[in-house]
């Protein structure tokens, strides 16, 4: 079978019934949110261009000759090891780059902005093999931390690094044309080189150049990912080939619904896997425009909604969040005079929500905030690139065809049914079914670059040689095939002999009406007589509850009894599952890099609340 290219997504083919000359690619536009309004960006020739120009000058760069297409330069470079790492926000640049980098045949290592140069270098260490040579791709934004980390790369005998050629920096800038409308330039330039004192060079867009389309040489990933997992010390990368991320966009756009002419809002980062599989997958939906907010805050979600709710073409709109993101737009709504907070913003036609559990108030907010968007939420990792379950929120698991299923029925959270490129099966050790979810398909990633030494051990466990990667979660299936997850292996809650699953009773809690739960986060804290006790830490909405006094505080009496209670009699949840110990947050929970709640720095806290004075109030229920 011949491999497909991302890029090929590119090439703009007529819809069905439509001949060549009806199909206009000059219509669509990927541009900036900071761009100017009259702006109309680059359609998608031009942007199909672009890439192929920085995807020229990139093989150049790497290989330090001129590169065409013929045949002899791709014998050439099926021999080369080419990785090019990014550093951008979530922006039209770091978007063009990405595509060069994989059109040019490279290995993308996208890196997280937020990462210091230090961990920066660390990762590149993890993944880049001594013999290859990379160059470090960047936007403006992110300039100052490429040319630091291509100028630290440049011992890389020392280092044990390959071949670093320097970085290299594109920046989309706007200029008044001839007819006085706002066009972009494209600039680029190199840095941490000799060449720095070079003016930028314009990227000339407007004339046809054809796509390289090369695959790295020896068969390598298209690009490789960094984990959510990932410390500062112990860099964890994922390598997805172009079939993969292929066969996760045709998944995904089959589930959810996306459509030619569907106009894309991008906020999530370009370095999560999220983020550069809902490029790929607008792109092989044939997308009409694509607008990326490079610095998120709910203010300029909100200004990025108005902006095409106000475009000629409404209804039509795709976005891609995480529940943290929805908070900060809600609380921007109704801050504002706009009136969007009783109408929303009807021009959103589908939601797609991922990156931590999708609860109550996650649910309602996007009622309010997109009264006529089909909503749905997906559970997925780096690993599996991107998605591997997808559920529409408010469908509900199907009927449980046996009395044991029925009894289990409340074991965990519906996460739906697996995406068509991907298996799912349960290594049930635990009662109820209950196991470690198990993933192989076409997506999911053949082992991760950098992690840790027993993870790399050649003595697989039961499964791991069938092919089945063990994804570290816990979960059960039903008689039809539907997934419900019960939180991590390492979260799980072990007390008198019994399991917590923390993501289970965290959804209950999230159902409590009276009082209102925010945001909850159930971990285990240790107990001299059960091992463990499960402590809820809850942020109610208004912040009322508290004691005073901290970040964390005991949960008053009378809202602690009727959460309590609405676990037991409402909810019908076992003593054992319900929290013994209550603490309420006055702020936030606080989220990582992806928007997860970082589970590691509450637990922190409630061990530290626990044994700072007797504080957490242990519930009598």
């Amino acid at each position: 079978m011949v491999p497909v290219h991302v890029c090929k997504a590119l090439e703009w083919r007529p819809g069905p019934g439509q001949q060549e000359e009806e199909e206009d690619p000059t219509q669509t536009s990927w541009r900036n949110h900071s761009a100017s309004p009259s702006s109309s960006g680059l359609s998608c020739r031009e942007v199909h261009n672009a890439v192929s120009r920085l995807a020229a000058k990139i093989l150049k760069w790497m290989t330090h000759q001129h590169i065409d297409t013929t045949a002899e330069v791709h014998k050439t470079m099926e021999k080369r090891i080419m990785m090019c790492v990014l550093l951008c926000k979530c922006s039209l640049e770091g978007a063009l780059l990405s595509l060069a980098a994989l059109d040019a045949g490279a290995t993308l290592v996208p890196l997280s902005w937020r990462w210091t140069k230090r961990e920066c270098l660390d990762a590149i260490k993890a993944v880049v093999p001594s013999e290859a040579s990379f160059t470090v791709l960047c936007d403006p934004r992110c300039a100052a931390l490429a040319r630091s980390v291509a100028a630290s790369s440049s011992n890389h005998v020392a280092m044990r690094l390959g071949k670093c050629s320097g970085a290299f920096e594109c920046a989309a800038v706007e200029s008044t044309g001839d007819d006085g409308g706002v066009v972009v330039r494209l600039l680029c330039r190199w840095l941490s080189s000799p060449r720095d004192l070079e003016p930028p060079r314009e990227v000339d867009y407007r004339t046809d150049a054809p796509l390289h389309l090369l695959f790295p040489a020896g068969g390598g990933p298209a690009a490789i990912l960094f984990t959510s997992g990932t410390t500062s010390r112990a860099p964890k990368g994922c390598g997805h080939s172009h079939a993969a991320f292929l066969s996760q966009a045709s998944s995904k756009a089959l589930r959810v619904g996306y459509r030619r002419g569907d106009r894309h809002l991008h906020c999530a980062p370009l370095h999560h896997v999220s983020g550069l599989c809902a490029l790929v997958t607008a792109m092989a939906s044939r997308a009409s425009s694509h607008l990326f907010i490079a610095e998120f805050s709910g203010e300029n979600f909100a200004a990025a909604l108005e902006s095409v709710e106000s475009a000629e073409a409404a209804g039509n709109v795709c976005v891609l969040a995480v529940p943290a993101m929805l908070s900060q737009l809600s609380d921007q709504v109704a801050a504002s005079a706009s009136g969007r907070a009783k109408r929303g913003y009807p021009s959103v036609r589908r939601t797609l929500l991922g990156g931590d559990q999708v609860g109550a108030g996650a649910e309602a907010a996007c009622a309010r905030l997109f009264p006529r968007s089909a909503v749905f939420a997906t559970y997925g990792m780096t690993e599996a690139c991107s998605s591997i379950t997808i559920r529409a929120l408010g469908e509900r698991p199907p009927p449980f065809p046996t009395e044991e299923e029925r009894e289990m029925g409340g074991r965990g959270q519906y996460a739906g049914t697996p995406l068509p490129h991907i298996e799912v099966k349960v290594d049930a050790r635990e009662s109820g079914g209950v196991g470690e979810v198990l993933l192989r398909g076409a997506t999911v990633s053949e082992g991760r670059a950098g992690a840790p030494q027993q993870d790399q051990s050649p003595q697989k466990r039961p499964w791991e040689s069938l092919g089945w990667l063990r994804t570290g979660d816990l979960g059960r299936l039903d008689g039809a095939g539907g997934l419900y997850l019960c939180g991590r292996i390492s979260d799980a809650v072990r007390t008198g002999g019994e399991m917590v699953y923390p993501s289970e009773v965290e959804g209950e809690i999230s159902s409590c009406e009276d009082p209102k739960v925010a945001e909850c986060v159930v971990v285990g804290l240790p107990d001299r007589v059960l091992g463990q006790r499960a402590c809820a830490v809850v942020v109610l909405a208004g912040n009322d509850g508290g004691s005073g006094g901290g970040s964390l505080t005991a949960l008053k009496e009378g809202p602690r009894g009727r959460i309590a209670s609405h676990l037991r009699r409402a909810r019908g949840l076992a003593g054992f599952r319900v929290p013994r110990v209550w603490l309420l947050s006055a702020e936030p929970l606080p989220r990582g890099g992806t928007g997860k709640v970082d589970r590691r720095a509450v637990r922190a806290m409630a061990q530290a609340s626990a044994a700072g004075g007797g504080r957490a109030n242990r519930s009598k229920l």
